[in-house]
């Protein structure tokens, strides 16, 4: 089993985490905001929170998944090795931008929710 330790756990936060690693990796995973819980535990653990607690996985959280609501988000696409990427974050973080929220802000068509202009087709102006 996967922990995964937030300061704050969302319902967005562990409806990603389910979905990329119980339905589609296919693995385990489980939830803690508590610290010590963290540390003690003996198998793979991710940290997903502003700071890393020490040698773990970590990955920098941007706000959209501790956020309630639906709110404009800024979306910044920048270059990773050759792939898209957005919510771009800290030099701290195992990945420069954020895996989770980047793919919760796609799986949930997040910006469809938004207040938006389409043309006579339905279709969403640039």
């Amino acid at each position: 089993m996967i922990l995964v330790y937030s300061h704050k756990i969302t319902p967005r936060l562990t409806y990603i985490f389910r979905q990329i690693f119980i339905r589609i990796l296919e693995l385990p995973v489980d939830f803690t905001s508590t610290i010590e819980k963290f540390v003690s535990h003996s198998g793979p653990k991710i940290s997903y929170t502003h700071q890393p607690l020490g040698k773990e996985f970590f990955i920098a959280s941007h706000d959209l998944l501790f956020q309630q609501g639906i709110q404009e988000v800024e979306v910044e696409v920048s270059n990773w090795s050759g792939t898209p990427a957005f919510f771009k974050l800290s030099k701290d973080s195992q990945l420069p931008f954020d895996i989770f929220a980047a793919s919760f802000y796609l799986m949930s068509r997040y910006e469809e929710f938004l207040p938006h202009i389409k043309d006579e087709l339905g279709s969403f102006l640039p």
